[in-house]
């Protein structure tokens, strides 16, 4: 699960967290999620208190992705998907621009002869 947070403080990470576990109030969240492990960066520092007796939060330790290994396949693929989704946006832009250019240049070639 990815969730979009507004910053990296400690105290919105919380409160998204908190916010999405609050939609399954309705349905029992230990059929869904058991178990959140996260890193030990700052801004996970605050979600410790989250964990109940049907949702435990574990942290891993430092230097060990193979703790967290669905975590960093997640974390791969978006990368690939914003790089490709920037890429193609870049390729865009550059395209119109000198789009523009070689129109402008075309127009204007009879003027410096």
């Amino acid at each position: 699960m990815a969730l979009r947070c507004p910053s990296a403080r400690a105290t919105d990470v919380k409160e998204t967290l908190h916010a999405w576990l609050n939609t399954f109030k309705d349905v029992n969240l230990a059929c869904l999620c058991k178990t959140i492990t996260a890193d030990n960066g700052l801004e996970f520092s605050e979600i410790s208190n989250l964990g109940n007796e049907t949702l435990s939060i574990y942290f891993v330790r430092p230097y060990s992705a193979w703790e967290r290994g669905s975590n960093e396949r997640h974390n791969g693929l978006l990368r690939r998907c914003i790089l490709f989704n920037f890429i193609l946006q870049f390729k865009l832009i550059i395209y119109y621009i000198v789009s523009y250019y070689l129109k402008l240049l075309n127009s204007k070639c009879n003027l410096y002869y």
